[in-house]
């Protein structure tokens, strides 16, 4: 079931994202890798995404080709899923008048350090491909949510100077 519902909305991700490529809209990459001035923002914004999740402990760990950012909060769900892999689409926040988030653009300063984000959580084990489209890796269920960042290639270094400042600032 799980599986259908995320190659559903996959297929129409593809062809939302074929669509824009079609008509050289591209928006979605300047959003999604333009927007925020600072390369290590994505740290934020997944701190806050943890945090709206209810996640009561985080772990943060890297290497020279990835970061992984683990955290126990409640596990995604397609609603999730839509929410990320597209813009000003999280009914849930927007129902929060207070709440951070709302405008469905924070995950995507990831793409600012990579070209495809990978997230294990609950039912879904999928990465995240043109900053729209949720492609299935597996179903195979996890306790944790679980977000991989393989690093772009020839920033390497360059992220983990970055992160490694940003996390010893804050």
């Amino acid at each position: 079931m799980n599986k259908d519902l995320l190659k559903n909305l996959a297929d129409k991700r593809t062809a939302h994202y074929k669509s824009l490529k079609k008509n050289r809209d591209h928006s979605h990459s300047i959003i999604g890798e333009q927007l925020y001035s600072k390369q290590t923002h994505f740290i934020f914004e997944l701190l806050q995404n943890a945090e709206d999740e209810g996640a009561t402990k985080v772990k943060i760990s890297f290497d020279n080709d990835r970061l992984v950012f683990e955290h126990n909060g409640n596990p995604f769900d397609i609603s999730d899923i839509e929410a990320i892999t597209s813009f000003g689409n999280n009914e849930r926040k927007k129902l929060k008048p207070n709440a951070i988030g709302r405008f469905g653009i924070g995950f995507k300063s990831v793409f600012s350090v990579t070209e495809k984000p990978e997230i294990k959580s609950g039912d879904f084990h999928f990465a995240i491909s043109n900053f729209i489209v949720p492609n299935l890796i597996d179903s195979e269920k996890s306790k944790e949510t679980i977000i991989t960042l393989p690093f772009k290639s020839s920033k390497q270094r360059q992220i983990i100077l970055s992160i490694e400042k940003t996390l010893n600032r804050t």
